[in-house]
């Protein structure tokens, strides 16, 4: 028998890796870490502009409500009832007059505020100006006078949130008939 010992060879001493993959790996690390600040800078940025929107919706709501309210107001009111005295006053004078809110000065051009959403952090103004008068249906089809006459008011309201800038204006054209003395 004859038997043949192998020799095993020395094993090869390992070259150092002079830090290659230790250098590698910190700029990963940072580049992770910058995308997680971008990112989180983003989700804060747009928490802001969700709050923003939200305090721009609720004037818009706040000042919609209170033209809503000064209509159903002026609806509630029968002719026979008698239309409300701002109305009047509206009627008799020239197209282009107001009346506005200012109840702090006791003026006759006093408009009370009728909506019923809660003001604590939101100013609200509302001001009602006539327009003129407006054709009724005979009058658009080119008939003779009518027992009615027809008046446009335009209901206009402002909300601003105390102590910022965010506010809405809206108005609305709101036409009515009366009875013609």
């Amino acid at each position: 028998m004859n038997f043949r010992i192998k020799h095993q060879n020395a094993p090869v001493p390992r070259q150092g890796q002079n830090g290659a993959v230790l250098v590698i790996t910190i700029f990963v690390l940072m580049a992770l870490t910058v995308v997680a600040l971008a990112v989180t800078n983003s989700n804060q940025s747009q928490a802001i502009m969700v709050r923003n929107n939200q305090f721009r919706l609720e004037s818009f709501n706040s000042s919609y409500a209170e033209i809503d309210a000064q209509i159903d107001f002026i609806n509630e009111r029968k002719i026979s009832d008698g239309v409300p005295s701002y109305i009047i006053r509206l009627i008799d004078g020239n197209v282009g007059d107001h009346v506005f809110d200012d109840a702090g000065t006791g003026s006759l051009d006093y408009l009370p505020k009728r909506s019923t959403v809660a003001a604590t952090y939101i100013d609200t103004d509302v001001a009602t100006w006539y327009r003129g008068t407006c054709l009724v249906f005979g009058q658009q089809l080119g008939a003779g006078e009518e027992k009615v006459a027809c008046n446009e008011l335009k209901v206009e309201s402002s909300a601003q949130l105390v102590n910022t800038n965010i506010a809405s204006n809206q108005h609305q054209v709101y036409e009515y008939k009366t009875l013609k003395q």
